[in-house]
């Protein structure tokens, strides 16, 4: 072979070896880069980052096309918790699971002049949760809107339960204007109708955290919220939300079945909603709109319990005892169709009107026999809450305190009675059957 041919042999495998080491070269530069390109572009985001991600890409916002042809002037006004939890923010009191905090809705949002509210849509985080072998978790049990005598708290910041901007707050006085509650979706009210929200807003947050939430490890930012459909055009109807609660509940365990019933009675709706009304149209039945076209309408109604509770439904009982409606039995604890607030068309009740004379009254059936405590009633794990919540409207309304009643209760041992019927009825079998 010449030297020729050597000459080019080793010239092509020089060159091969050089392709290569500068593949090589190209590789390792190439995969730094994309990984230093990685390590900026894709590195995992503060939640805040993340919050604030969602908050500009869902700009710009606007109600849905229902209300604009309604009210073109509709305005979304947006709310989010900003809520400091972990080591350094609120936590739980001692014994308990569950936070309040409190904020004020920022009324450089809201439209100008009068404001009405005709609907809302939840926006709800998940947090990364700090119990193992749990990803996230959705810490918010409710976020309520209400309108408080002397109180404007400023909006950014989080007030919880003790603090001296909270001084002299009582649910009593309270006026509330959304109602929100885990794994309820988006309101809208019905035509015509608005919440009347011309006095400085206060959100409520309740955050109830799982038992094994470990508090002092890193800190968070609860950013839950709410998107709120406004108008300043003064709807045909004004609206209010009134409601019962059961703060006197106590029911024992392993007494079978228990009918718990939470009242809202016929005088405290007179004097808190229909006292300015006619007082002649007192007809002790319920009738369809048309009939009494100026009385108080039931437009929406939520039966809200925990999960201590199977199953619930409503009645509203003339002043003689008699039943002037009663819904069918739906099923207690969470989800969509359970805790969410419904016109009555949506949960396929007649159109209502309620009379002086008549009270409402929302039926809780436990079994308590689950139990292995006294069921009390509260916010936190093992408590339970027997409270329909009504959204009425109808000439007239000036936002009443929402609390119509929260200790006119009382219950029924369903079991104990279905056990001692069926006793008596064995006791009346046997004396015919050895009757002599």
């Amino acid at each position: 072979i010449s030297m020729n041919v050597y000459t080019k042999l080793a010239a092509a495998v020089a060159a091969v070896l050089a392709i290569s080491l500068l593949a090589n070269i190209f590789e390792g530069r190439l995969a730094n880069l994309f990984e230093g390109r990685q390590s900026i572009t894709y590195q995992n985001p503060s939640f805040l980052q993340v919050a604030e991600h969602k908050r500009i890409r869902r700009q710009p916002q606007k109600c849905p096309e229902t209300l604009l042809r309604e009210y073109p002037d509709c305005t979304v006004v947006s709310f989010r918790g900003n809520i400091p939890i972990g080591k350094s923010g609120l936590k739980p009191a001692e014994s308990t699971f569950s936070v309040m905090a409190y904020t004020g809705l920022d009324e450089k949002m809201m439209p100008k002049g009068q404001r009405f509210i005709l609907g809302w849509r939840p926006e709800m985080q998940e947090t990364k949760s700090t119990c193992r072998g749990q990803d996230k978790v959705s810490l918010v049990h409710h976020v309520n809107a209400y309108m408080y005598k002397n109180l404007k708290l400023p909006s950014g910041k989080a007030f919880s339960d003790g603090s001296p901007e909270l001084a002299g707050l009582s649910d009593l006085d309270a006026v509330m204007v959304v109602s929100n509650d885990k794994l309820a979706g988006t309101y809208i009210l019905p035509s015509g109708y608005g919440i009347p929200a011309n006095s400085p807003i206060t959100i409520e947050y309740h955050l109830l955290f799982p038992k094994c939430w470990d508090h002092d490890l890193e800190d968070q930012v609860e950013n839950s919220g709410m998107d709120l459909y406004m108008t300043g055009t003064p709807t045909k109807y004004p609206a209010a939300l009134v409601g019962a609660l059961n703060f006197n509940m106590d029911v024992a365990p392993h007494q079978g079945a228990v009918d718990y019933v939470t009242r809202m009675s016929a005088e405290n709706i007179q004097e808190k909603i229909l006292s300015n009304w006619d007082a002649s149209r007192n007809a002790n039945v319920l009738a369809a709109n048309e009939v009494y076209p100026k009385m108080l309408t039931i437009l929406a109604v939520h039966l809200h319990t925990h999960d201590m509770t199977y199953a619930k439904f409503l009645e509203v009982v003339n002043s003689d005892g008699s039943i002037a409606f009663r819904s069918d039995e739906e099923k207690g604890g969470y989800g969509l169709k359970e805790q969410s607030f419904l016109n009555l068309a949506e949960k396929g009740w007649p159109e209502l009107s309620l009379k002086p004379g008549q009270h409402v009254q929302q039926h809780c059936k436990i079994n308590s026999d689950h139990l292995d405590h006294s069921l009390v009633y509260g916010l936190d794990w093992g408590q339970e809450m027997c409270a329909p919540l009504l959204l009425v409207g109808g000439p007239g309304i000036d936002s009443p305190a929402t609390l119509i009643s929260t200790k006119d209760t009382h219950f029924s041992i369903l079991g104990r009675m279905l056990a001692d019927f069926a006793k008596d009825v064995a006791h009346e079998m046997s004396s015919l059957t050895f009757a002599p």
